[in-house]
């Protein structure tokens, strides 16, 4: 079920996504997905690689960038950041309840204003 939270101008996030939600989505005009849920987290979550082909489908960028209980990386940190500023908009970051996609963007964020 979509419940969309922005999180600036044209980035949202969302907990987790079921196939359908990827086609309305692209109905709506999305242009990027990211993952921050790790697969398997939880029983009968969709798998990162069937919502990327179903992202392809619909002409969508599809990012995974999994974030788990351990502290955020560098690494995710800056691909994300990536993200935010390389991909098209509008941009739907995803995980079980969108806590997670909704830290990660805020560290991305800094580390862009960091890099001016």
């Amino acid at each position: 079920m979509l419940s969309l939270s922005q999180l600036e101008n044209q980035v949202f996030a969302n907990g987790q996504l079921q196939p359908d939600d990827v086609a309305e989505l692209a109905r709506q005009g999305v242009k990027t997905i990211v993952n921050n849920r790790p697969d398997g987290e939880e029983a009968g979550q969709p798998a990162s690689d069937a919502v990327a082909r179903l992202a392809a489908e619909h002409g969508m960028e599809y990012h995974y960038i999994p974030v788990g209980r351990d502290p955020l990386t560098m690494e995710q940190v800056d691909r994300m950041a990536g993200v935010l500023k390389d991909s098209p908009r509008p941009i739907v970051a995803y995980c079980r309840s969108g806590m997670r996609s909704s830290t990660i963007f805020s560290y991305a964020k800094a580390r862009l204003f960091e890099q001016r």
